[in-house]
């Protein structure tokens, strides 16, 4: 599948509306004409089989997964899909060919990882040059996130140089600690109530301490990045200036009112020097949107 080269230039977001998810993350991409792969789709994948040369990875098998959710009310075990490839200690596998891809799908991943920049690097190795990775990313602003502050470069260059391959104990305390009940994207329409931004760690600082203690040896699935759309372009591009992934900015959806996520397509341009895909990702960062007016307020 052929992809135009991608210039330094600035990249403007595009208004995502209602109902047009996928038209945002698959952007330029024809699944009919293109390999592809998707992490996580459970139930509900972007790409059905039906359409085009798909594989699906998760961190289980679907035997696996249909034990886990068998009590779960929220999922219709029949409906979850066939693993292809099965994460390792949540790296790659094997099974998974270099350069076999023309893009990659991640909803709602990419803030679960341990060590982004490592994941992206893996990613690239699988991706086509001029290959395509989309991905759904949770504003914190309209979510339980809400109180946790934007994670920083500095957590990001750690975990990398760490070979991170779980939470840390940090994360987990600080999502212990912080996380909300807040309902998904309600400050669009009013003010966050003082019970929807009560922190459920708050007088539980032992409970959250205990878990963080057996983070260091166990797998808790939390929050390990925070973003608003801002904090994460700018995040991609210190990095991209660093040389620490090989991606460019080719589309940028900002949270649409309403929702609670915005998107990200980044293709692969190992050949542009890293300060030229930064500007684009900083151009970005400086066009997204404030969020809304309820944002800081509680009633």
């Amino acid at each position: 599948m052929f992809f135009p080269r991608v210039s330094a230039r600035r990249v403007p977001p595009f208004r995502v509306l209602p109902g047009e998810r996928r038209g945002a993350l698959l952007a330029g991409i024809d699944p009919g004409s293109s390999r592809g792969l998707e992490f996580g789709p459970l139930t509900s994948p972007l790409v059905g089989r039906q359409e085009g040369a798909i594989e699906y990875v998760d961190h289980a098998t679907s035997e696996e997964l249909r034990e886990k959710y068998a009590s779960d009310p929220n999922v219709d075990v029949a409906a979850i899909v066939a693993v292809d490839h099965v994460l390792e200690s949540g790296r790659l596998p094997a099974s998974i060919p270099m350069a076999a891809y023309g893009y990659v799908i991640a909803c709602h991943v990419f803030e679960h990882l341990p060590d982004p920049l490592g994941w992206l690097t893996e990613i690239a190795t699988r991706l086509e040059p001029g290959g395509r990775l989309c991905l759904a990313v949770p504003d914190k602003r309209f979510t339980f996130d809400r109180l946790r502050e934007p994670t920083r470069l500095a957590e990001w260059v750690e975990a990398l140089l760490e070979h991170r391959c779980r939470p840390s104990p940090r994360s987990v305390f600080d999502a212990a600690m912080l996380s909300v009940s807040l309902p998904l994207a309600v400050t669009w329409s009013r003010p966050a109530s003082r019970a929807e931004l009560r922190p459920q760690g708050e007088g539980q600082a032992g409970w959250a301490l205990g878990l963080a203690r057996q983070a260091a040896d166990e797998y808790f699935d939390v929050h390990c990045s925070i973003f608003t759309p801002a904090s994460c372009l700018t995040l991609l591009a210190e990095t991209a200036e660093l040389g620490l992934h090989p991606f460019a900015l080719a589309g940028f959806g900002d949270t649409p009112r309403g929702s609670f996520e915005f998107f990200l397509q980044l293709l692969l341009a190992k050949e542009q020097p890293g300060p030229a895909r930064a500007r684009a990702f900083r151009e970005a960062a400086e066009s997204a949107h404030a969020g809304s007016p309820y944002d800081r307020l509680a009633g």
